[in-house]
C-alpha cells in the first residue's frame, strides 16, 4: 500500500504536491482517507519525493547571472523572483514587495528589471487566477486565513526553462554591439564629413578639424617651452 500511495503522490502535479505540504485544507487528511493510511505516512512520503537542492530556480538564476546582455538591475529583479519561487515555478509578490527584496526604494526599478527579463524570455507574465487552481487559490485567500490576500487582476510571473528562452540578442536591441570600439574610433576621425551637403556651416563660422587643432595645441607648447 505504501508503495502504491507513493506512486500516486508522485504523479501528482507540482502544485496540488505544494497543496499537500500546506495541508491548509486537509488535503493530506482526504488523501489518506483514500489510501486507507494514516496522515503521518503520506507527510513522511512527501518528505522522502520532494525535489533536492537542485531545483528548476536554482538552474533558471545561474542562467540569468551567466547573461551579458543584461544589467545590474535586472539581475537584482532576478535575485528577489528567486527569494520568493519554490518547487512550482510560480511567483505573485506585489512590485512593492519585490522591490524592498531588491533593495529598491522606487517600484519602477522593479519595474525595468521585469521588463528586462521578460524581454529575453527568463519570465512570463500571467494574471493571478490563470495560475494553477490550488496557487491561485492560495494567492487570493486573505491573509488571516493563510493567503496571500492579492487581488484576481493582480500578476503573477512563472519562471521560464533556460532552453525556452527566447534569441533577443539576434535583435541587437539588448546585446552591446560588438564593434563599439571601432564605432567610437570612427566618431573620433581626423576630418568628420558634413551632415548634410545642403546644410552651411553655423553663422558662416569657419569649420576647424582635429589635425588643425593638434598642431595649434602643439605649437603653443613648443612656444611656452622655449619661453
Amino acid at each position: 500500500m505504501s508503495d502504491r500511495l507513493k506512486t500516486h503522490l508522485q504523479t501528482l502535479p507540482a502544485f496540488e504536491l505544494d497543496a499537500l505540504r500546506l495541508d491548509r485544507w486537509n488535503e493530506v487528511a482526504t488523501v489518506a482517507g483514500q489510501f486507507n493510511a494514516d496522515t503521518e505516512t503520506i507527510r513522511r512520503l512527501l518528505q522522502e519525493i520532494r525535489p533536492k537542492h537542485k531545483a528548476d530556480r536554482f538552474e533558471w538564476l545561474q542562467a540569468v547571472c551567466q547573461r551579458h546582455d543584461i544589467g545590474v538591475r535586472a539581475l537584482r529583479t532576478a535575485v528577489a523572483i528567486f527569494s520568493f519561487a519554490g518547487d512550482t515555478g510560480y511567483i505573485w509578490p506585489s512590485q512593492r514587495s519585490l522591490a524592498h527584496r531588491a533593495g529598491y526604494g522606487d517600484d519602477a526599478e522593479i519595474r525595468r528589471g521585469l521588463a528586462s527579463l521578460v524581454a529575453i524570455g527568463a519570465i512570463r507574465k500571467l494574471r493571478i487566477v490563470n495560475m494553477p487552481e490550488q496557487l491561485a487559490e492560495a494567492a487570493l485567500t486573505s491573509a488571516k486565513n493563510g493567503g496571500s490576500g492579492r487581488s484576481a487582476r493582480g500578476t503573477a510571473y512563472a519562471l521560464t526553462p533556460p532552453a525556452d528562452w527566447s534569441k533577443k540578442c539576434n535583435t541587437g536591441t539588448l546585446c552591446p554591439s560588438a564593434d563599439r570600439d571601432t564605432v567610437s574610433l570612427l566618431n573620433l576621425q581626423g576630418k568628420p564629413q558634413q551632415a548634410s551637403p545642403d546644410v552651411s556651416s553655423y553663422s558662416g563660422a569657419s569649420t576647424i578639424n582635429i589635425e588643425y587643432a593638434e598642431s595649434s595645441v602643439m605649437g603653443n607648447d613648443r612656444r611656452k617651452a622655449r619661453g
